[in-house]
């Protein structure tokens, strides 16, 4: 794999989307950001991991293509909701196929980064998918959940979510906590987006990621960083909430505790 290749051809890819615009858009300049965290958090969790290196940069190559195609979909759609488009992980499998992103990469390699790219943004990835192809399509939603925590609490606290509707999936900002979706925190499951009609919803919905970790430093990450006392902040104080929270919070310090090679 040549991942310098790679890395140029991210670049030149992202920047066709500028077309005759002084600058991408905002959404899109978002995105690039994004991605860029991503695969830093990849390349960390693989090292802390004690993968080799070439393993750790194809962590990193895989977190770095992982949303390649929400240039597509934003440009087709002008819009982030797969619901309302097409799915974004689909889309970005088809793009490195279509561009012949992977053509130097072994058979191994490809197969890592177009399972990690198409079932990154799953509900539940696929029974299918195994070995190593499945260790970094975890590696990944690991590390697109720690910087989307990052960014909704950031654009939180500046109010900019709040002030956009398209930050927040066009949801409902003051509209109450859906049951369907407390009752799947409950239950230790990831929110369904059917579930997601109001802002509180949707920041539930990153409380319910807790459960859908797959690495002992993204527990280490979430603990450290104190991650979801900050998320908490923002959504209703109310006994159904807080306790909603406190078992999540158990649950990330339990298994931060576990021995990660169990």
């Amino acid at each position: 794999m040549n991942h310098k290749q790679i890395k140029k051809w991210f670049s030149e890819f992202t920047a066709l989307y500028e077309g005759r615009r002084i600058s991408l858009p905002i959404p899109l300049q978002r995105k690039l950001r994004h991605s860029h965290a991503v695969a830093l958090n990849a390349a960390g969790i693989a090292s802390e991991l004690l993968m080799e290196p070439e393993h750790v940069r194809l962590a990193e190559m895989a977190g770095l293509l992982h949303d390649i195609g929400r240039w597509p979909q934003y440009e087709t759609f002008q819009t982030f909701r797969d619901s309302e488009s097409k799915d974004h992980g689909a889309l970005g499998a088809d793009v490195l196929k279509q561009h012949r992103v992977l053509a130097d990469c072994s058979d191994h390699e490809r197969a890592c980064l177009e399972a990690a790219v198409r079932h990154h943004n799953a509900k539940d990835v696929p029974s299918s998918v195994k070995g190593d192809a499945l260790r970094f399509t975890q590696i990944v939603r690991d590390s697109d959940k720690l910087d989307i925590y990052e960014i909704v609490i950031g654009l939180m606290q500046s109010g900019e979510m709040l002030a956009d509707p398209t930050l927040r999936l066009n949801t409902d900002p003051n509209g109450p906590l859906t049951p369907e979706a407390m009752l799947e925190v409950r239950e230790r499951k990831s929110v369904s987006f059917r579930h997601i009609h109001s802002l509180n919803d949707f920041l539930l919905t990153l409380l319910s990621w807790t459960y859908d970790i797959n690495c002992q430093p993204t527990y280490n990450r979430l603990a450290n960083r104190k991650v979801l006392a900050r998320l908490s902040q923002f959504l209703p104080h109310t006994t159904d909430v807080e306790s909603l929270f406190q078992a999540a919070d158990m649950w990330v310090r339990t298994c931060k505790a576990a021995n990660p090679n169990e």
